[in-house]
């Protein structure tokens, strides 16, 4: 018994980082703490980097090939 419950909680351990989060990216010309930029996904509007870590986002990455600089955020 004690082999199935762990295996079941050993199983599940990388199954409860697959489930959907929540993204956004943003687009901006500038890239700085406090340079605005307009967000679209998850989160609409226009925020500045240290707005949306006040609200809970984290800073993935970016995605290049751009013209802008977008920046991608998950929650």
């Amino acid at each position: 018994m004690k082999r199935l419950v762990f295996g079941l909680v050993f199983l599940g351990l990388p199954l409860s980082s697959a489930y959907a989060k929540k993204v956004t990216t943003c687009m901006s010309y500038l890239v700085g703490a406090t340079s605005e930029m307009t967000c679209s996904g998850d989160y609409n509007g226009k925020a500045t980097m240290v707005d949306l870590y006040k609200k809970g986002w984290k800073y993935l990455g970016n995605i290049s090939g751009t013209s802008k600089f977008v920046l991608v955020f998950e929650k």
